[in-house]
This record gives structure tokens, C-alpha cells and sequence, in this order.
């Protein structure tokens, strides 16, 4: 991977996010990006997915139980740096902390970038632009609201005179 070709829609992103309604927050922002993504609930989880499935970038939440995400990002540099890889997956790290030693522990990892929760549409879909190529992202239009079709009724046929009811 060159990072040099053009992406196309559909790219497989891994979200490393050990809670629930973040990860189910982020699938969702995710999806809505025209986005393919697969979960995982901590760095171990993550690490072992990766090894097993192409994946075009890392989502990475940084503080998470039994691997936390700064861990994995070291091991999986680690991992590619063993395998001669030069350019490696993109990872972008996912934190609630904006702290200027938090940004610095994971770009000395080698994260890629980092993103502070709670994410907005707007700033996911800049970072991953960056990381993917612009085309990579195509947001899903809003679906309209449903809208009953229109009933015109017929119109009354004026070409025979109808007799009137007779009066009792």
C-alpha cells in the first residue's frame, strides 16, 4: 500500500472503543461516512483482528481494559516494523483527555492522529479524509421523510345527467 492510489468508497475501518455507547456512537458516524467498520472491545481484540483482516485505518480508543490503545499502537508498529513494513495502517487515537501529554504519548507511539471524544461528524470525516484520500468518504444523504402520495379524486362525470332522487 503506497497511499499514493485513489481509494474508493467502502473503506474497512477497525474501531478499537470499549464502551458500549461510544462504540455504538462511532459505528453510527462511521456508517453514515459510507463506511465499512468492524468493533472490537479492547487493544488485544484489536491487535487480533488486524492480524487477520484487511483494514484501511484504526480507530483507537486510548484507555481501555486488558491492552489499553496506546499498548496496541506500539505493538502493532512493532509487529509491522518486524515485517519490513515501511508505511504502516493509519491509526487515529480516540480520547476524552486534550491534554498536550496525552497528544504527545501517541504520536510517540506512532499514532497518526488524535481525536477527542465526543467526536463530531464533521472533525471524524476530516481526519479520516486525510488518512483515506478524499474520496474515501461519501456521507450517506439523510433519508427525506416519508410522504403520503397525493389522492386526487376523480372527477365527476358531467356527460350524463343524473336523475334526482325522488322527494317522498
Amino acid at each position: 500500500n503506497t497511499g499514493a492510489e485513489v481509494r474508493k468508497p467502502g473503506c474497512k475501518i477497525l474501531l478499537a472503543e470499549d464502551n458500549p455507547v461510544n462504540r455504538e456512537v462511532a459505528c453510527e458516524a462511521l456508517l453514515q461516512l459510507g463506511l465499512e467498520v468492524e468493533s472490537a472491545n479492547d487493544g488485544r481484540e484489536a491487535i487480533e483482528k488486524w492480524k487477520t483482516t484487511k483494514f484501511d485505518l484504526i480507530l483507537m480508543d486510548c484507555l481501555m481494559p486488558n491492552l489499553d490503545g496506546i499498548d496496541a499502537a506500539r505493538e502493532i508498529r512493532g509487529i509491522e516494523r518486524s515485517n519490513g513494513v515501511i508505511k504502516g495502517i493509519p491509526i487515529v487515537a480516540l480520547t476524552a483527555n486534550v491534554r498536550g501529554e496525552d497528544y504527545d504519548r501517541c504520536m510517540a507511539v506512532g499514532m497518526n492522529d488524535y481525536l477527542t471524544k465526543p467526536l463530531t461528524l464533521k472533525e471524524l470525516g476530516v481526519s479520516l479524509s486525510r488518512w483515506l484520500g478524499a474520496n474515501a468518504i461519501q456521507p450517506i444523504p439523510e433519508r427525506s421523510p416519508v410522504r403520503e402520495p397525493e389522492v386526487t379524486p376523480p372527477a365527476e362525470d358531467t356527460s350524463t345527467v343524473k336523475a334526482a332522487a325522488p322527494v317522498p
